[in-house]
């Protein structure tokens, strides 16, 4: 199964929006790079994938699934 978040590497600018708008403090900047260190912290708030400028951050399957029950379920 697949982590809550994962970052894009090669895209990541590393701008460190994700690091400042984590209400969980998931993110480190580690040699320009943004990294989800505490990813078991997640709280799946989307803030950080919302506001990433280049789309370098993907929640996981587990994310996407519960999303999807969650419309069909509205």
């Amino acid at each position: 199964m697949s982590e809550k978040v994962t970052v894009n590497t090669e895209r990541c600018i590393g701008c460190g929006i994700c690091v400042n708008i984590c209400p969980a403090k998931v993110f480190q900047l580690i040699n320009g790079k943004a990294y989800p260190v505490n990813a078991e912290r997640c709280l799946l708030c989307r803030a950080c994938k919302t506001h990433c400028p280049v789309d370098a951050i993907s929640l996981g399957s587990r994310v996407i699934q519960r999303e999807n029950n969650h419309i069909q379920a509205s």
